[in-house]
């Protein structure tokens, strides 16, 4: 009966280094796994913290070209209603100049 029991503790020590080691390699793969994900992670972090400061500054310059295309457009629309005033004054004095030279002697 004794060779039986040494052979099982033998078995039993065995198992119990064997499975410690096995825990340990796992957790030290775990933890390089979540160190490599914290790295990857940070990098991810900072690339998108650049590209939002980037659309920030685009979305500034945008407002501002808005601002001027709205400046430009009112310019345009006062140029227009006096090309309106103009024409019809040309209009007028197109007008006036048919019924005078109505008067003229035909040759």
């Amino acid at each position: 009966m004794e060779p039986f029991f040494w052979a099982a503790l033998g078995f039993l020590v065995v198992a119990a280094v064997g499975g410690g080691i096995l825990v340990g390699l796992r957790g030290w793969r775990l933890w390089q796994a979540f160190a490599s994900l914290t790295a990857g992670v940070g990098g991810g972090l900072d690339s998108l913290l650049t590209g939002a400061e980037r659309l920030a500054a685009h979305a500034e310059r945008s407002a501002e070209h808005a601002q001027e295309l709205t400046a430009a457009v009112e310019r345009l629309r006062t140029a227009e209603r006096r090309s309106a005033i103009l024409l019809g004054a040309a209009g007028e004095v197109r007008d006036t100049a048919r019924a005078v030279l109505a008067f003229r002697p035909q040759k």
